[in-house]
């Protein structure tokens, strides 16, 4: 009898084990939804408070910032005692008020120890930034209908 509810009891643990890796990679991910190549979107950072969102020129730059800021928050550095790097990647960033409307050129995933993000490069439609390439994350923008993708 146990010989026969053997291949029950392992199809029980694998669903099981897909379930929580599901549910860990969920959590992972801080987006409800992400932007795709091709949508519009509008930047903002509204939710936080800030009448701009932040943007870089160069994906390294924007990759430099968010690997910097993940290993400052892990060793507990507060705001005033953040690492220079941080602060090197920050003067590499522009402010882009909420509002402005851009187009999403390309969508990549960032992960950096056991932390995830969403990188976006938007090309701005309007204002004196027009016509320009920036990367930033999921969380500074909004879709279309003004959704956050941040969760």
């Amino acid at each position: 009898m146990r010989l026969k509810s053997l291949p029950a009891i392992i199809a029980v643990t694998l669903a099981l084990a897909a379930s929580i890796a599901a549910t860990t990679l969920s959590l992972a991910n801080p987006y409800s939804h992400a932007p795709k190549p091709g949508d519009q979107v509008r930047f903002d950072a509204s939710s936080s408070g800030q009448h701009s969102a932040w943007a870089y020129p160069d994906q390294g730059w924007l990759e430099t910032f968010l690997r910097a800021s993940i290993d400052a928050s892990l060793s507990g550095a507060k705001s005033d005692e953040q690492q220079p790097a941080v602060d090197r990647a920050r003067q590499r960033s522009l402010a882009v008020d909420n509002g402005t409307q851009g187009l999403v050129g390309e969508v990549h995933p960032f992960r950096y120890r056991d932390h995830d993000d969403t990188e976006v490069q938007v090309l701005i439609k309007q204002g004196p930034l027009r016509n320009h390439v920036y990367w930033t994350t999921a969380a500074e923008l909004a879709d279309p209908n003004g959704r956050k993708y941040l969760k």
